[in-house]
Order: C-alpha cells, then sequence, then structure tokens
C-alpha cells in the first residue's frame, strides 16, 4: 500500500496575476495564505460566529461559518473599504474574481491597495 500524499493544486494563473492576488489576500487580511488555481475567495470569508446547542453537546460551542449571504455580504464590505465595487461571488476563484476586476478597472491594484 503506497503512503498517502498530498498534492498542491496548479498555481500556474494565480502566479501569472501575482501583484492582484497579494492585493485581495491584503484586502481579506490573510497575506501570508497559499492560493492555487482553485482557491476561491470563501475560503478566506467564513461569516459571522454562530452558538450552537444540541444533546451531544455537553456546553455551548460556538463556530464560524456562516451561509452564503452572510459570506458575501462581509466579502462585500472588506472589497467596498478597499474601493472595489465590482460584483464578485464570494464563491468565485481568486482568477476570475481578479479577471472581473481588471475588466472594470484595468490599471488595477492601485499602489495603496498592494501595502
Amino acid at each position: 500500500m503506497s503512503e498517502p500524499k498530498v498534492v498542491i493544486a496548479e498555481q500556474d494563473g494565480v502566479d501569472s496575476m501575482e501583484e492582484q492576488v497579494n492585493a485581495l489576500l491584503n484586502i481579506l487580511g490573510h497575506p501570508e495564505a497559499l492560493v492555487t488555481d482553485l482557491s476561491d475567495f470563501g475560503d478566506f470569508i467564513m461569516g459571522p460566529f454562530h452558538e450552537i446547542e444540541g444533546p451531544m453537546q455537553p456546553r455551548r460551542s460556538r463556530y464560524r461559518c456562516g451561509t452564503h449571504d452572510e459570506r458575501q455580504a462581509e466579502f462585500d464590505a472588506l472589497l467596498a473599504e478597499a474601493g472595489i465595487t465590482t460584483k464578485i461571488d464570494v464563491f468565485d476563484t481568486f482568477i476570475v474574481g481578479i479577471r472581473k476586476i481588471l475588466a472594470d478597472n484595468p490599471n488595477w491594484p492601485k499602489p495603496a491597495t498592494l501595502n
């Protein structure tokens, strides 16, 4: 039996958009993150905290996993704060999102977005 191995998804697309990917990672608050061609914004937007209780839960527990609408609202707010008005779905991949932004703003990212 062979040993299990981890295989990382391709990064050719995000590598070709490195400046834009880095700008978006800064906006999302995760400048250190590893992004592949399959990474989507939902990987970084978890939504608000929710309380859960139940017979299997000995005590109250909190988790972050919002609905699509909750995640979308959080993502839209982060984009708006950075001055990005392009409509991007929270579950679009970075490649799709960047292409949408560049279609509206060919000179993006501006230097201030990279800080």
